[in-house]
């Protein structure tokens, strides 16, 4: 029997309790909507090409070595021919030891080996061994392999005796690389990649700049990054 003015605190009678506000229901939907929409987009995106690998930068290979003492690989060793009397060499001796092959030689199917300017069927290969590797110079006979003295093999009538001697004393040691420098675009930064394989995978255009136009799946060049349309500046 009393009044309800009796019994209230301040002025509010009631109030009435009608949830969350409708704002935050709309809220969690679209926070729900976009975590799903960002795992579906995480499964279906590509996984990203890798990355260029560069394998120790440019190759410090072993230079040519004039010391005494035992080398590791195989003792070569190359001399100038004595312009004046057939059959003798000049001193010194350009004494190396080579731990790949192959030599990296243009060849003529006759002995001896060596390179000759200006002859474009006896000279030094892209990316030869001997000569970048090596320090060997135009001009310079290989008169000796692993102590076997190869002076006195000549003509075509002895290439065949030579390229096995040379083939036998090599064939346990590893390939040597390609060193290629790419770039992404013709003034942006190198990417020195090398090779071991004969066939890395590329295919680019017969004209200057050199521009790659397919990649091989499953290819050496594939599996270290390269991609279409990079540019090749540099071989060896």
């Amino acid at each position: 029997g009393q009044k309800i003015s009796d019994q209230q605190i301040g002025p509010t009678i009631a109030t009435i309790d009608i949830g969350p506000p409708w704002w935050l229901t709309l809220l969690g939907f679209l926070l729900a909507l976009c975590c799903m929409m960002c795992c579906l987009f995480k499964i279906m995106q590509k996984q990203p090409p890798p990355s260029i690998i560069e394998e120790d930068g440019p190759l410090k290979p072993l230079r040519k070595r004039f010391e005494d003492g035992q080398r590791g690989g195989v003792k070569l060793v190359f001399q100038y021919p004595d312009p004046n009397v057939e059959g003798r060499f000049q001193e010194p001796k350009h004494i190396v030891w080579a731990q790949f092959k192959p030599l990296g030689f243009k060849h003529d199917n006759k002995a001896p080996i060596v390179a000759i300017a200006n002859v474009p069927h006896k000279h030094f290969t892209i990316n030869s061994y001997c000569k970048d590797a090596l320090g060997v110079k135009l001009g310079m006979h290989l008169v000796e392999i692993d102590g076997d003295d190869v002076t006195a093999l000549q003509g075509e009538e002895d290439w065949g005796t030579l390229e096995t001697k040379v083939s036998e004393k090599m064939r346990h040691l590893p390939q040597w690389p390609l060193e290629v420098e790419f770039r992404k675009e013709l003034d942006g930064p190198p990417f020195v990649v090398t090779f071991v394989k004969k066939t890395i995978g590329i295919e680019f255009k017969q004209k200057a700049p050199v521009q790659i136009e397919k990649v091989d799946e499953d290819s050496p060049a594939k599996a270290k990054g390269i991609s279409n349309g990079w540019y090749i500046t540099k071989i060896g």
